[in-house]
């Protein structure tokens, strides 16, 4: 019920928003400025993956689902209930985190918790700690390109503290599950360092949920045509595509969907 009358409403304030921002028979800027914003919903990119993989759930087996970057764990608790007889495993290097999402998944005995980062390979690495939880990652803030957002945004990316961690590979840790229905990743740049430790993993896998990004606000941070590319090469095709950021003129991130051949 809760669903239907969200989608109503979101029917409603697209439609008032061209009929106010968009006079027949010419676009104006204002609603495109704003659309990106207003009009989509931040799950938006999970509601379309469960679309899409709805023919792929199984009925006599776990669906199995990788939360990579699991944050405060309520992506992990949508994956849980929104998809029957899901399994979800959530990823969070983050121990910052830990104690909400502790609190999140407390009693869900159908998410596992990794309190573990994943790379392209076993090793030690810096996790760059910001004052925003979600920014924090394994790749140190690019400080010329952050000092060149607002000013309300370089704070948050403020890099605030630097811990050493041995980090695993995907592989590793799903060496022992035969499918997986998808794999949401999110890791603030380190995106293809884990899908580099994760061939195997990827061989087994039907679709792929991905930020991907059009900046650099890491040093050496992926970009959105590298994954591109990788995925590709591994039988994977570009199913959709949610803004998620963007600048007055240009798309900063998205969050994309990819689906096996």
């Amino acid at each position: 019920m809760i669903e239907i009358l969200t989608s109503l409403i979101k029917s409603f304030l697209i439609k008032t928003g061209r009929f106010y921002f968009v006079p027949f028979p010419y676009s104006s800027k204002p609603f495109f400025k704003v659309k990106d914003i207003y009009y989509t919903h931040p799950a938006e990119h999970l509601y379309r993956f469960l679309d899409l993989s709805k023919s792929k759930w199984s009925n006599s087996a776990d669906n199995v689902v990788l939360d990579i970057g699991a944050a405060d764990g309520l992506t992990a608790v949508f994956f849980s209930e929104k998809i029957s007889n899901c399994k979800v495993y959530a990823f969070e290097p983050n121990e910052r985190i830990w104690p909400l999402l502790d609190r999140n998944l407390s009693n869900r005995s159908s998410i596992q918790l990794k309190k573990i980062g994943l790379g392209d390979k076993s090793q030690l690495v810096q996790f760059h700690v910001t004052n925003n939880n979600l920014s924090s990652s394994f790749l140190e803030p690019n400080a010329e390109e952050i000092n060149s957002l607002p000013k309300e945004h370089r704070a948050l990316l403020k890099s605030v503290d630097a811990k050493a961690m041995v980090i695993s590979t995907l592989d590793e840790q799903m060496k022992e599950q035969e499918n997986i229905l998808g794999i949401k990743l999110d890791v603030q740049g380190y995106e293809m360092k884990v899908l580099q430790g994760g061939e195997e993993t990827l061989r087994k896998t039907q679709f792929v949920i991905i930020e991907m990004s059009n900046h650099h606000l890491y040093k050496g941070g992926c970009q959105y045509f590298e994954i591109d590319e990788f995925l590709r090469n591994r039988n994977f095709r570009l199913a959709d595509i949610i803004v998620s950021y963007r600048t007055a003129l240009r798309v900063q991130e998205y969050d994309a969907i990819y689906e096996r051949i």
